[in-house]
């Protein structure tokens, strides 16, 4: 029946439709085109009753639009007046709780200050049957169909259906509930708005339609079919019933529980989670939407309530299928799969964006798709293959086997023995855990970083093609580079590294390693060191400075020392040496090699038939300078065996800037004599940036001396040039401690005087010949003590330079020389660069050896040898000397004698 009071539904408050007054047309009535009310704000909670106040503009009957004469007025729930100002007619849909719709022609009106609402139809006609259908969730105004004209004030009373309110606190709603305005939730269908509040809510029996409304809400669907649950604004729980129930988690990070029947659930905005499981038997022909706005994680269906494993099928990107042999669920917009804790397989290759799945427990079968897929396998043995893209793949606990195939993969094995292969591009490996099992490793092709495992176990690492980077971390591993430029680091334990084909570095780290360079121009490096170390490659091993730890090495062209004092020896092929920091010692040996010292004082060592070497740094990392008399604050490189003064070494640098013994004359226009010393051959010795002077090569640095002085005595003070002692000094001695010296000589023989008495010439003997730490330069008639089998005896150094062996020879390039002579009160053995060699003994060759005027002031000093039995007046020598007839024929049968 018609009213002048019905019911309304206000649309909020709007642009007004009447811009011109003074006629009966709402020129704006298109500016209002669209839609009004949502699931998270229902026009069934907006439903006002309007009570007519004057009706006698034009006439008792009509709103008058023209507002000539005055505005009729209405009010709303009792409020003031409101004045009347336009309508307007629109074709117009309808969306209902239940989420279907109806089409209808709306009637639209407005107040003066542009409040707009849905009035209801002035006769019983199908429009107003729509209206009062079902509870009304949103209106479209589609389009106009009138906008001139006056409204009827009597209506039919709309009867809109109105939800059981909740109030804008926390509330409780079940069966029995009744709302401010008397409305009760029955045990039938009913339609429920909890508005704003964590509000708790369930329809009971029946076909129920429940909102939650703002706030984090808990929505049950209970028993009957049909159901439909919104969550509103907030993050809600929404329990689908036993039907066949609809659940829309609308705004927020959203938790949606299907059951059984052929459930629909939707997340809607956000992070929502959708848990399926068969606690309450199979969970039905279900369907799930994710949504797809406001994620940051994204959505996710969690199966871990399944009794029992499943198969996963995507049909395309974010969608697919879920059985398990009596139920199918299809999915769609879902970001993540969260599996149960049995035996699932799942196949992503449909899916061409990247998926994100934990497998969970059980031994499961996942193969990703074309994407940037993440799998995590979880506990148990699992099998997890990436397919296309740049995939992350996780074995989780136990033996697991992982598949990058194409794109550049992360696979992690996890705690486990597992086996990782790959595939093609540039993959990042982990064995992974710390339990000390052993993983098998394969980078596949292209450039691939790959780690063992952070256990003891003994884990196999595959570079294959491309150009790799392993490192075996814990236990002892086997690593093999395979093709390309590779990276091999041991870590700690005994481990196997080769690094086949390409240019490989190679570090062993901890541990006695077995290291292979293979194919290529390869390094080993000790740069990881934590102690010196002795690395030769002509042996084939290296070794801490304890010996403690011993690398096997083969294969290798180039090494690089520690930060520490590193002794590096080459072998017979072409190879670089880096010695690094520290103060280290490098010898090439055959072959055409590079030696670099780096920073620290470092010592070079080339000996006759060393190949043509190259020296890039010589005196660059010096400590102290060339003429301050300190041979350990400069980096040195011995070659007094190959020339006997430094005239003909700076000459053979500067004719062509390679020492090769290549001149004829030294610096001073000399002919030189190499007859005697050790012959370069067809090797040479370039030094990078050496000049041909006293600003490069001096005594200290090269042990080729202009005097004979220089040689360093063992004194209790340490080491001291012999030109450096005085009268009453200690000296050390091999047999009676230290004794202080009681006589010094000096005799200088010039050029002339060596020409005329060449038998006066000196001897070099090498350092390894007589157990010192440098090259020993002596008269010829000077005693060396030496063991012959077990007996020990004094030498003469021009006895030895006869024999075979090349390490002692007469010096026939020496121009000029000085000798030093110490005598204590009796005859002993000292210690010279390190060697245990006689101290001055008064004999006849000796007393003519140090020229007239020094013995003249040696027998004044001395009365008791005038008479001439200098074995009555001074004493025996220490040891015997060795008649010349009674020697070997060669050097190597005689020893150095520990003193």
């Amino acid at each position: 029946m018609a009213t002048t009071s019905f019911d309304v539904i206000y649309l909020g408050l709007l642009p007004r439709i009447d811009t011109t007054q003074g006629n009966e047309t709402a020129e704006n009535a298109a500016g209002i085109l669209g839609t009004y009310g949502s699931t998270t704000d229902p026009l069934f909670s907006d439903v006002s009753t309007l009570v007519s106040t004057r009706l006698s503009e034009d006439d008792d009957t009509t709103y008058d639009t023209d507002n000539d004469g005055g505005y009729d007025t209405f009010r709303i729930d009792g409020g003031a007046d409101q004045q009347f100002d336009a309508v307007a007619t629109y074709y117009a849909t309808l969306t209902y709780a239940d989420g279907t719709t109806a089409a209808i022609t709306a009637v639209i009106f407005q107040d003066t200050s542009g409040r707009t609402y849905l009035a209801p139809e002035a006769t019983l006609n199908a429009d107003q049957a729509a209206l009062t259908a079902k509870p009304i969730v949103s209106l479209t105004l589609n389009s106009v169909v009138f906008n001139t004209g006056d409204m009827g004030g009597f209506r039919e009373f709309a009867n809109f259906i109105e939800p059981v309110d909740g109030t804008a606190g926390a509330d409780s709603m079940a069966t029995g509930h009744i709302d401010a305005d008397g409305d009760k939730i029955t045990s039938g269908n009913d339609l429920i708005d909890g508005h704003e509040g964590d509000d708790t809510l369930s329809g009971g029996e029946g076909t129920d339609t429940v909102f939650g409304g703002a706030g984090n809400d808990v929505l049950y669907g209970s028993g009957g079919s049909g159901n439909v649950l919104y969550g509103g604004i907030g993050d809600d729980v929404l329990w689908n019933g036993s039907g066949n129930d609809s659940a829309y988690g609308e705004d927020g990070n959203d938790l949606l529980h299907a059951d059984q029947g052929a459930d629909y659930l939707d997340g809607g905005a956000g992070d929502d989670t959708f848990s399926v499981d068969t606690v309450w038997g199979p969970f039905g022909s279900d369907t799930i939407a994710g949504g797809e706005t406001g994620e940051t994680l994204g959505d996710l269906i969690d199966l871990g309530g399944m009794g029992g494993g499943v198969t996963v099928t995507y049909t395309g990107d974010e969608a697919g299928w879920i059985g398990d042999g009596a139920s199918t669920l299809t999915f769609s917009e879902i970001e993540r799969l969260a599996l149960t804790d049995l035996a699932d397989r799942l196949d992503a290759s449909g899916a061409t964006v990247g998926i994100d799945v934990d497998a969970g427990s059980g031994n499961d079968t996942i193969t990703g798709g074309s994407g940037d897929d993440t799998i995590l396998g979880g506990i148990d043995h699992d099998s997890l293959s990436g397919g296309l893209g740049n995939d992350s793949l996780d074995g989780g606990a136990n033996n697991d086997s992982l598949f990058g195939d194409d794109g550049n993969d992360t696979l992690d094995g996890g705690i486990g023995s597992d086996t990782i292969y790959g595939g093609n591009d540039d993959d990042l490996i982990f064995g992974g855990g710390n339990t000390g099992n052993a993983d098998s490793l394969y980078g596949g092709s292209g450039n691939d970083t790959i780690y063992g495992g952070d256990g003891a176990g003994y884990d196999r690492l595959y570079g294959e093609d491309g150009d790799d980077f392993l490192d075996g971390r814990l236990g002892n591993d086997t690593l093999i580079g395979g093709l390309g430029a590779d990276t091999l680091i041991g870590g700690a334990g005994d481990d196997l590294l080769t690094g086949e084909d390409g240019n490989d570095l190679v570090l062993g780290g901890a541990g006695s390693d077995s290291l292979f360079g293979g194919a290529g121009t390869d390094t080993v490096s000790y740069a990881d060191a934590t102690g010196p170390m002795s690395i030769n490659l002509d042996f084939g091993m290296a070794a801490d400075s304890l010996f403690t730890e011993m690398d096997q090495l083969s294969g290798f062209e180039a090494v690089i020392g520690s930060d520490f004092d590193d002794t590096i020896s080459g072998g017979a092929a072409d190879e670089t040496l880096l010695g690094g920091t520290g103060d280290d010692w490098l010898a090439g040996n055959a072959g055409a090699d590079v030696l670099t010292g780096g920073d620290g004082d470092d010592t070079f060592a080339y000996a006759a038939g060393g190949g043509a070497d190259t020296i890039t740094d010589f005196n660059a990392g010096n400590t102290g300078t060339l003429s301050d008399g300190d041979v350990t604050n400069n980096d040195v490189i011995d070659l007094s065996a190959f020339y006997d003064n430094l005239q003909e070494l700076y000459a053979d640098q500067a004719d062509d800037g390679v020492l090769n013994q290549s001149n004829t004359l030294d610096a001073k226009g000399r002919t030189v004599d190499y007859s005697d010393n050790d012959q370069f051959g067809t090797g040479s010795l370039t030094i990078t940036g050496a000049t041909a002077d006293t600003n490069f090569y001096t005594v200290e640095n090269t042990g080729v001396v202009c005097f004979a002085m220089g040689t360093r005595i063992a004194t209790p003070s340490g080491d001291v040039p012999i030109e450096a002692l005085r009268v009453g000094d200690p000296v050390i001695t091999c047999d009676n401690g230290v004794q202080p010296i009681v006589w010094i000589g000096r005799r200088h023989l010039s050029a002339p005087d060596l020409d005329v008495a060449p038998n006066l010439r000196p001897v070099r003997l090498a350092a390894e010949l007589v157990g010192g730490n440098a090259p020993l330069v002596v008269s010829p008639q000077h005693g060396v003590l030496l063991r012959e089998g077990s007996e020990e005896r004094l030498i003469r150094a021009i006895h030895l330079a006869r024999l075979g062996g090349g390490q002692a020879r007469i010096m026939l390039g020496r121009r000029k020389i000085t000798y030093f002579h110490i005598m204590f009160e009796a005859h002993q053995i000292i210690f010279a660069n390190g060697a245990p060699c006689e101290s001055f003994y008064p004999g006849p060759e000796a007393l003519r050896g140090v020229g007239p005027s020094g013995r003249a002031e040696l027998l004044a000093f001395f009365l008791a040898i005038k008479g001439g039995d200098v074995q009555l007046g001074y004493g025996p020598t220490s040891r015997p000397f060795a008649r010349r007839n009674t020697l070997p024929d060669h050097l190597r049968s005689l020893s150095v004698v520990p003193c």
